[in-house]
């Protein structure tokens, strides 16, 4: 086991989180303890065993991080040997894998965050998706992804009209920074798919059902809200939906997800667009709130396109009251 850590045991303040990076990678375990020691408790391990070593002797944690190809067993089987020791944590992927390839078993053991180890490594992301994981709660707001100087812009949502206004802004604004309109076609589209999503299945009637019926929108009721916010920095444009209802379950996205991939959902009237919105952005990140409030958030780097798509789903969990 190796700590990285420099604080002694006589301290009474309060510590702060404690991170375990299982990680196979010598010199990619060493830089992120080196990060991530700025900020948190941090213990690394080099391999399943160690993990379980390292988790059994501090009784806890507040987030786990395992790389899928650790040995002796892989990172998927190695998360669910560790929750039976820290069932509390919070557990994510580290891969340069595909994630496509990973869903069904993400969806079987409830895995939803899978960081890429992407070269080099983007460690002002890395840092802030790793707050995400500890404080779900913070995870939310366009804003948060895009550094200053930033320029963002918002736009309520409560009629046909608002929606069309909307993508005139959010087309005419990406325009302006995309120089092929084939580019400016496919943010467009990533971002009309969200706020059709928020339209058509944020919103429920008393038995449940979809409140709006697909092509029947015109208006939404009092009390009933979606935001719509978009922008840029010097890395990314981006496009965010927020609606204040909160009924995106996680399951239900990766089981849309899932059905795409493996092309069984190839003829649903349904769940095809948040898949598509996924595969058109560079990032997606999905923030829940359950019964208060669901926001998806795409980013579209200036860059060339990465490789492979980090999952990125954010979940606040309801307080317990005792």
């Amino acid at each position: 086991m190796s700590r990285h850590l420099h604080v002694t045991d006589r301290l009474i303040t309060a510590r702060p989180p404690r991170v375990v990076v299982a990680e196979a990678n010598e010199v990619l375990r060493d830089a992120l303890a080196r990060f991530l020691e700025k900020s948190y408790e941090t213990f690394t391990a080099a391999t399943s065993d160690e993990l379980l070593s390292v988790l059994g002797r501090l009784g806890g944690a507040a987030l786990v991080m395992c790389d899928t190809e650790l040995k002796p067993v892989g990172g998927v089987a190695c998360v669910r040997m560790a929750r039976a020791r820290c069932p509390l944590a919070k557990y994510a992927l580290l891969t340069r894998r595909k994630v496509e390839a990973l869903l069904p078993e993400l969806r079987r053991h409830g895995l939803y965050n899978v960081l890429i180890k992407s070269t080099p490594l983007n460690f002002r992301e890395f840092g802030l998706y790793v707050e995400n994981l500890i404080a779900p709660q913070n995870a939310f707001g366009l804003r948060r992804y895009l550094h200053p100087p930033a320029e963002i812009h918002e736009i309520e949502i409560q009629n046909r009209e608002d929606r069309a206004r909307a993508m005139r802004a959010v087309t005419d604004f990406f325009g302006r920074y995309r120089p092929y309109e084939s580019d400016v076609g496919e943010i467009r589209l990533a971002c009309e798919e969200l706020l059709n999503n928020a339209i058509y299945h944020a919103f429920r009637g008393p038995t449940g059902a979809r409140k709006y019926p697909l092509g029947t929108f015109q208006s939404l009721d009092t009390g009933e809200d979606i935001i719509v916010y978009y922008g840029r920095d010097d890395s990314n444009l981006g496009c965010a939906v927020r609606d204040n209802q909160g009924t995106l379950e996680v399951d239900q996205l990766l089981a849309r997800f899932d059905r795409q991939i493996t092309l069984e959902g190839l003829f649903d009237e349904s769940g095809r667009g948040l898949h598509l919105t996924w595969n058109l952005a560079d990032q997606m990140i999905v923030n829940i709130y359950p019964g208060v409030r669901t926001e998806i958030i795409l980013l579209f780097s200036h860059r060339s396109a990465p490789a492979s798509r980090p999952l990125l789903v954010n979940v606040v969990e309801p307080v317990q009251v005792v």
